[in-house]
């Protein structure tokens, strides 16, 4: 028969005191046990040990070639023989074997060593897992704190932009003036100017129409006038609008990251050498969230 790996196990049973029994399986000895208690059998069967190996077949025929001596029946597989010399026999027969199960060391060597090693796998096991844990928390604070320093360092380049642009200018407002835009065409009161000034046209009243006319003609220039305010007012502030919207985004990502203002000089040095040369770090300027106000005063030293 070929190899076959599986495992060979030793039972016993509480209605068959004096007796083991030893067999072999491919599947796993607890399911094997299972099998075995059937309505012949008074009690279910306990597993004393088991190993597993590459050819189950062959360890099974050493295991019982090892204990034919004390076999009932050459087609039975108990055996009258305590569980701690059917371990020692097996083992001493079975090469290239693991031990997989076993209740207790009954005083066998290799299951105590067995038992040992297992101990120390397990703590070593544990501190490995511990130590894993630790390096993953180290390496993602390690990439935390990275991601906000290049975070730091880019809201500092935009405060510089921001401030090579120079002063914010001023929005220009239209003036007290632009009040006659009512009377345009695309506003109600404007037509009705226009249908009391073809009514009047004319009449005696004629001066109203004119004045009417007038007032139209005022409401023209003067939303010409309040949109070409708008286009300056957008060309002269464009620059700084998209800059301030690229800050709000980079602080929205330190946010994000869990970043805490308090940290700055601790985690970002590299960016407010100056700042704290010429203030201090105690005088450091900082809003709510403890990066803005420093960010800006670093584009200013520099």
């Amino acid at each position: 028969m070929a190899g076959e790996f599986g495992y060979v196990y030793i039972l016993t049973n509480p209605s068959m005191p004096g007796l083991v029994k030893v067999g072999k399986t491919t599947n796993t000895p607890n399911q094997r046990m299972s099998e075995l208690h059937s309505t012949g059998v008074p009690t279910p069967f306990e597993l004393e040990f088991s190993i597993s190996v590459n050819d189950c077949h062959k360890a099974e025929r050493s295991a019982h070639k090892a204990l034919h001596y004390c076999r009932l029946s050459a087609n039975r597989e108990f055996f009258q023989v305590t569980a701690k010399q059917a371990i020692e026999k097996i083992l001493d027969v079975v090469d290239e074997c693991e031990v997989v199960d076993f209740r207790e060391s009954h005083g066998v060597e290799k299951i105590e060593e067995e038992v040992r090693r297992r101990k120390i796998a397990k703590e070593e096991d544990e501190r490995q897992k511990k130590l894993d844990i630790e390096n993953r928390r180290k390496q993602q604070d390690l990439e935390r704190r990275a991601q906000q320093s290049a975070l730091l360092n880019k809201l500092n380049a935009l405060h510089s932009q921001l401030t090579s642009l120079g002063p914010r200018p001023v929005k220009e407002e239209p003036g007290g003036w632009i009040v006659l835009s009512f009377c345009y065409l695309p506003i109600p009161i404007g037509w009705i100017f226009w249908l009391g000034m073809l009514s009047v046209f004319g009449s005696k009243s004629a001066t109203g129409g004119f004045v009417c006319m007038a007032l139209i003609a005022a409401g023209y220039f003067a939303n010409q006038a309040s949109s070409q305010i708008d286009e300056r007012n957008e060309r002269k502030l464009k620059p700084f609008y998209e800059i301030d919207e690229k800050i709000r985004d980079v602080e929205r990502e330190l946010d994000a990251t869990g970043y805490s203002g308090a940290t700055l000089v601790k985690e970002s040095p590299e960016v407010i050498p100056k700042l704290i040369g010429k203030a201090g770090p105690d005088l450091i300027p900082t809003d709510r969230r403890g990066f803005e106000k420093p960010a800006r005063k670093i584009g200013r030293a520099e």
